[in-house]
């Protein structure tokens, strides 16, 4: 139930993100839902029943590319959001990390550094998308106000 609940999340903030969204907000949606789909055909093709047991090589693959991916957003954007979710991704990240170093650490934990910067993630997309089209409404006006 809660996997729907956030592909429709991640569906309205990638048309929030294309209709209100500037290239970082369309670039980080498109890599969501090119995360998304990549997880999808993971868990189709595999069985995952040890997912939160052991460290999971294939979401520690996707959480490491995610990062790589969003920081190179974060460099060429000029929005702070993009940095955030830097961060949000590193906390995943390091999920992965700690649960190498501390095996013993409870499966619950390990789900949530895995899941909840995912759920953050796709709603710093929707305030970036309307913090966006604030910020180009905005400019708007001051262009208007300042001509003669």
């Amino acid at each position: 139930m809660l996997y729907f609940a956030q592909l429709a999340l991640l569906f309205v903030a990638t048309m929030l993100a294309f209709w209100k969204g500037g290239w970082p907000e369309r670039s980080i949606a498109v890599i969501m839902v090119a995360w998304a789909a990549a997880d999808f055909m993971l868990h189709n093709a595999f069985s995952h029943a040890e997912i939160y047991e052991v460290v999971d090589l294939w979401h520690f693959t996707f959480d490491v590319t995610g990062f790589a991916l969003f920081f190179v957003v974060a460099l060429k954007a000029d929005r702070i959001w993009p940095i955030w979710m830097c961060s949000l991704q590193f906390y995943s990240v390091a999920g992965h990390f700690i649960r190498m170093a501390a095996p013993e650490m409870y499966e619950l934990v390990y789900a949530v550094f895995q899941r909840f910067p995912y759920w953050l993630e796709i709603l710093l997309i929707i305030w970036g998308s309307l913090h966006q089209a604030w910020r180009a409404k905005v400019d708007d006006g001051r262009e208007q106000s300042a001509r003669p």
